[in-house]
């Protein structure tokens, strides 16, 4: 999906069975009401944030924010119709949507239809067939329990999603030290873990369920990236 010149058109490619079908499409205008109780056009807040193809076509993240708050939505594409319809998603308590940690194309991952977006806590699994969602509460617990210097940081740390592979889902959690960024990375499937990797300055420890390193290979992170990621993974917007 790419954003044409003109306000909210897009071209949008779907492929099926190796055919490709190029659509241009318009997003259409929608209002909604915003938790100070004022009237506000999605399209004048927001954007698409991600996309991924459906059994009847596309669907699309769709985040607003606005002086009231964040707002999220699924908009979706019918292909035989050209029809988009938008769907609210929430409302979402306790898991808040942030101006200062938007779920972004590279920080938004897909495993079948549903999108997996990053919060100011828990990440949440956003289903696109009937609209919803859920918070991921275990990835708390897994940080407790397996990356508690996290937890006692000197900076703010959060819970970032890398990624997905096929119906595994990876996410991280920086550490940031005097020395440079660390990173622990959870693979999660079907809500339970199932293995770690640990990305420190100078190494890259794999560690089982029991807290266990059973591997451990010396790859120290570049100078030049000491204060960034060198760990990347599939299946996230804009850098599949």
């Amino acid at each position: 999906m790419v954003k044409s010149d003109e306000e909210n058109k897009y071209k949008l490619t779907l492929i099926y069975d190796g055919k490709t079908d190029e659509k241009e499409i318009t997003i259409p205008l929608h209002t909604f009401k915003g938790e100070d109780g004022k009237d506000y056009e999605a399209t004048k807040c927001g954007t698409v944030t991600s996309v991924v193809k459906t059994r009847y076509g596309a669907a699309m993240l769709y985040p607003c924010f606005t002086l009231g708050g964040g707002k999220l939505f699924i908009l979706k594409y019918d292909n035989t119709s050209e029809n988009i319809k938008w769907q609210e998603v929430g409302p979402i308590k306790g898991n808040e949507l942030s101006p200062s940690f938007p779920p972004l194309a590279n920080h938004t991952a897909t495993i079948g239809d549903n999108f997996i977006i990053r919060t100011q806590t828990n990440p949440i699994e956003v289903y696109t067939e009937k609209v919803g969602y859920k918070i991921i509460n275990n990835i708390s617990d897994l940080r407790k329990k397996y990356a508690t210097e996290t937890l006692n940081s000197e900076f703010p740390e959060y819970i970032d999603i890398l990624g997905s592979y096929n119906d595994i889902l990876l996410i991280g959690i920086p550490l940031h030290k005097n020395e440079g960024t660390e990173l622990y990375i959870f693979a999660v499937k079907d809500d339970k873990l199932i293995g770690i990797m640990h990305r420190t300055i100078n190494d890259i420890e794999m560690i089982d369920t029991a807290g266990n390193v059973v591997s451990k290979y010396n790859v120290p992170k570049a100078k030049a990236l000491i204060g960034e990621n060198d760990v990347y993974f599939p299946n996230v917007n804009g850098i599949d």
